[in-house]
């Protein structure tokens, strides 16, 4: 399995997303660093206990969600909820990153994008759901990205 820098990657979803761009809740990219390259990946709306205990049991190196762990105006100190989300985490070398509003934000890939084209495919015939494109990212070796966009499997 091939595996790139964890940096190359947060640098990567960072241009792509266009993370500074947004003043947001939390940070946005790497909260918790983790192993040094990556090659599984873990996708989630929000970093709960669940989610990163199945990061542990599929061998991933980088959990990236929608929510991540810090919020900007909460309360700064770790109860028993945050340390043990961390301690999975640190124990497993797994990293975490978040990308909330400019998630949110990009007009191709991004959750309102996504929302907005599923909410459409659900009121469109199923003849007119087969022409409709969805979008299907994928990365280069150079560190480059291709949208392509392909008929819905139904």
């Amino acid at each position: 399995m091939t595996a790139v820098p964890t940096t190359d990657l947060i640098d990567f979803c960072d241009r792509l997303l266009d993370a500074g761009a947004y003043e947001d809740y939390g940070p946005n990219g790497l909260q918790v660093p983790g192993v040094s390259s990556v090659s599984t990946v873990v996708t989630g709306v929000s970093a709960h206990a669940a989610l990163l205990r199945a990061a542990v049991s599929h061998d991933a190196d980088l959990v990236l969600v929608h929510h991540g762990l810090f919020w900007r105006g909460g309360d700064l100190r770790l109860d028993e909820v945050a340390a043990g989300r961390l301690r999975l985490l640190l124990t497993n070398d797994i990293a975490l990153a978040a990308y909330h509003l400019p998630l949110d934000g990009h007009e191709e890939i991004g959750n309102n994008a996504l929302l907005a084209r599923a909410e459409l495919m659900d009121c469109l015939s199923e003849d007119i759901q087969q022409d409709t494109p969805r979008v299907t990212l994928r990365l280069d070796d150079a560190g480059g990205y291709s949208a392509s966009r392909a008929p819905w499997s139904l």
